[in-house]
This record gives C-alpha cells, sequence and structure tokens, in this order.
C-alpha cells in the first residue's frame, strides 16, 4: 500500500497495473493496521460503472492478516443467529436487519424461531485495534457508538441486549474498551454491562481467501465473493471466547471495573 488518501480511498501499486485507486470499507482510523508500504489484498469488483473498481479487504501485519471490511462481522454474526450456532442463543434464528429504533439504527433484531418470548438486539463492532497482546475499540472517538450504548441500556428494560465486537485480527489474547481514546465510551460500556446488556468478544481465522469466527462452520469468501457453510471440519481447536484478562469458555460480559 502507498497511502491512505482519505477514510474511503486508498492509493496501492499493483504489479503489471502500477498505481491503482482501491475504495476502502472502513471508515475508522484504521490505527495499528494502515502502515505504507505493508502488503495488502484488493478484490476486484467487475464493475464497469464503479468509480473505484478494486476494493480493499485485507492487510498483512506480519504477525497476522487483517480484515478491514466492516460489513463482515455483521454478516457473520447474523449468519450464526439464522444457523442457529449462536452459543445460549441457539433458538434465536429469525433476523432482522438494521432495525430502527429510538433514535438510532441497530444492526439486527433476533427473534426466536417459534416466536415466543421478547426480541433480542444486537449491534455488532468490527474491532482492529491491537496494542500488544490486547485489542482495543474504537480506534477513534465514536459518539455514534456511545449513542448505541444508551439504545441497547434502554431497549434492556423490555428485551435482551447484546454487543458483539468481531475482532478481524488473529493475534489478540484479550479485549478491552480504548479508554485512553474514548473514556466516554469506556464508561458508557461498563454502565451497559451493569445494565444487564451481555458484551461478548470474538476474534476470527482471517486468511487470503476467507474470514471466519473459528467457533462455528460459516465462512466468508473474499474471492469470488460469496458465502458457504461448510462442514464440521472447519470448527477449531482453540477457544475463541476472551475477555480483559483471560480466554472464557463461554461469552461473557466484560468487568464493569478497569479490568485490573
Amino acid at each position: 500500500m502507498v497511502s491512505r488518501i482519505n477514510r474511503f480511498v486508498a492509493q496501492v501499486m499493483l504489479p503489471k497495473k502500477g498505481l491503482v485507486y482501491a475504495h476502502c470499507p472502513n471508515s475508522g482510523s484504521m490505527l495499528s493496521c494502515c502502515e505504507p508500504g505493508r502488503r495488502v489484498f484488493l478484490k476486484n469488483n467487475g464493475s464497469l460503472v464503479r468509480k473505484y473498481p478494486f476494493t480493499w479487504e485485507l492487510i498483512d501485519m506480519g504477525s497476522s492478516l487483517v480484515g478491514i471490511d466492516t460489513n463482515i462481522p455483521n454478516r457473520l454474526v447474523s449468519e450464526a443467529f439464522r444457523l442457529g450456532v449462536f452459543p445460549g442463543y441457539e433458538d434465536f434464528r429469525i433476523v432482522r436487519r438494521e432495525v430502527k429504533t429510538g433514535d438510532s439504527r441497530l444492526d439486527m433484531c433476533v427473534l426466536r424461531e417459534d416466536g415466543k418470548g421478547g426480541r433480542l438486539w444486537v449491534e455488532v463492532k468490527n474491532c482492529t485495534l491491537l496494542l500488544g497482546k490486547t485489542a482495543f475499540f474504537p480506534d477513534a472517538k465514536t459518539l455514534r457508538g456511545q449513542r448505541h450504548l444508551r439504545e441497547l441500556m434502554r431497549l434492556k428494560k423490555n428485551d435482551e441486549s447484546m454487543l458483539v465486537f468481531v475482532i478481524q485480527r488473529q493475534e489478540p489474547e484479550a479485549f478491552s474498551p480504548a479508554d485512553f481514546i474514548d473514556p466516554d465510551y469506556g464508561k458508557l460500556l461498563r454502565d451497559a454491562i451493569k445494565e444487564g446488556v451481555k458484551v461478548v468478544a470474538f476474534k476470527c481465522k482471517v486468511k487470503k481467501l476467507c474470514v471466519y469466527i473459528t467457533w462455528f462452520p460459516y465462512v466468508y469468501n473474499l474471492i469470488p465473493q460469496f458465502m458457504y457453510v461448510v462442514g464440521s471440519g472447519m470448527f477449531a481447536s482453540i477457544n475463541p471466547f476472551f475477555l480483559i484478562i483471560q480466554l472464557s469458555q463461554r461469552p461473557q460480559a466484560l468487568p464493569s471495573g478497569d479490568g485490573s
């Protein structure tokens, strides 16, 4: 990669083609995964009408490939519900995407297959910021993310609500809110946990051709772009659930304190 010239466009030098411009499907700061000179992977959309026919999908940070497309986590999580494999919520399989509620629009509202019981409101966040062996969110101050947390707390009064962090890189051993970037978000996240909002963090296996969360057999394939379900052999042997301090056997909420 030559440079990321703004939030939505990067300059990339391709063999034989020379300098090209690629769409960046990530409007965040991409702190710790946007270094000029790094090898990147582009997808050719094959479109004759798009301004930028290439889309930037991955960057090689040496210790791991990193998925930068913020749309992929939503697709992975929604499919986990639809297939009935989201841990602890196997009967929540009817997924409505991009649902307006209050002053916000949340990623999904999930219902039980039998139609009984209340709703589960879910917001999904893409996480790529890594310092040491800890993944952090957000990578820039996020008023929108703060609004989502307030809405999840409001909805928890009558329904269930959940915040899912999907970490598109393989190195982290822990997760924490980035209080050093957005302390208001960190405080709200802990307040949400106290109010009963479920908070979980999953890391992905990121490969040149696909991205997947290791605990269920569903793959987002990058080239060509389509999604498919594979057999149980895709389950990884390691446990991908983790909290601020250590790996966890099941999804759990972050501690309400500072994690020390």
